[in-house]
């Protein structure tokens, strides 16, 4: 595994067959200024575009166009670069059979309103606009089954449909011909992630006074994901500058506290941690936290008469016993040469 200097890991979108199941990709070079019908297939946090497809309607003639082939070089195709990982493999596979598909479904228009999402398409077969209707399926709130429905048939080749849709998720319509298909998506997401301490660090844990705390949270966002660079941390109502650690894989987000934060209580005292995070979508949670750093602070003791039993312990039993034993056992000694000695008087006479 290696990283080449500068490289980022950047988010793939607009999902077709192109794109399928994988999610990232490891990008090292320039930047795309789009036109025309060209679609961003690949965009960094702050919005910059690394890849992009174009179309031709006319013909279904396709091109990939890439600020960089990181991805699908020697090493990229066996996951070898930090971050994308075996993505980059499944991203170059996928580019080689989208290329040379003789079936192909290509997208020509997207309208969304608050309840209804419409599109249309022209679908080719042997570089021909075919009169085989796509297949259209409908996927709303992740739901794993999907719904099929009939397209609108306008001949020559392209279709197009209507479709409503209600409620918070991910909804998705699916254009499918042969190998290739394309998605229309909308997502509906007015929820922040949700904030839940690992039960390692549950609310009110009390950590040693040491140089570094680390403190765990499960931060989830199934809908549009979890952008950890928009998290603020609060001691006591005042932003610190803490250290934040994120695992996509794991929803796991670790905040580590340094010692030179918490100089203004005595130990044992709760200290109020406010966490701050959003989505991808800008819908922010706030959750707040206690813990305490040192021994919890000791009450006053109020003396009381101690009417207590002393009650022998096991060893002093066991002593006890031991001695019984030794006893009886001598005495036994001394009684059986006794009579012995008896017995041989009496047979000497």
């Amino acid at each position: 595994i290696i990283e080449p200097f500068g490289h980022l890991t950047v988010d793939l979108i607009n999902q077709s067959s192109l794109i399928g199941e994988a999610e990232k990709y490891t990008h090292y070079g320039n930047y795309l200024q789009l036109s025309g019908n060209a679609e961003a297939i690949a965009i960094t946090n702050s919005g910059l575009i690394t890849a992009a497809t174009y179309t031709n309607p006319t013909t279904g003639g396709r091109v990939l166009i890439s600020s960089s082939n990181y991805w699908m070089d020697n090493l990229g195709i066996l996951g070898g670069y930090i971050g994308a990982g075996f993505n980059n493999r499944i991203l170059a596979e996928n580019t080689i059979d989208w290329l040379s598909q003789e079936s192909r479904v290509i997208k020509t228009a997207q309208i969304i309103t608050s309840t209804t999402i419409s599109g249309s398409f022209i679908a080719f077969e042997n570089k021909s606009m075919t009169t085989t209707i796509p297949q259209l399926f409908i996927e709303g709130n992740s739901q794993v089954l999907f719904e099929s429905i009939v397209p609108i048939n306008h001949g020559n080749g392209t279709f197009s449909f209507t479709h409503s849709y209600s409620g918070q998720g991910i909804f998705r319509i699916i254009a499918l011909l042969d190998r290739d298909y394309i998605v229309w998506e909308i997502i509906v997401d007015e929820l922040g992630p949700t904030i839940n301490p690992r039960n390692t660090n549950a609310n009110g844990s009390r950590f040693n006074d040491e140089n570094f705390y680390l403190i765990d949270f499960i931060v989830q966002d199934d809908i549009s994901g979890v952008n950890p660079d928009s998290t603020i941390i609060r001691i006591e109502n005042s932003i610190i500058d803490a250290d934040i650690l994120f695992n996509e894989e794991a929803d796991i987000l670790t905040i580590i506290l340094n010692a030179i934060d918490f100089q203004t209580k005595d130990l044992g005292e709760f200290y109020h941690l406010e966490l701050s995070i959003s989505d991808k979508n800008g819908n922010t949670s706030i959750y707040h936290y206690y813990f305490q750093i040192g021994e919890p602070i000791k009450t006053s003791v109020i003396p009381t008469s101690n009417t207590s039993t002393l009650i022998p312990n096991n060893e002093s039993n066991n002593n006890f016993d031991q001695l019984t034993i030794l006893i009886f056992s001598v005495l036994t000694v001394i009684i059986f040469g006794l009579l012995y000695k008896n017995y041989t008087l009496r047979k000497s006479n």
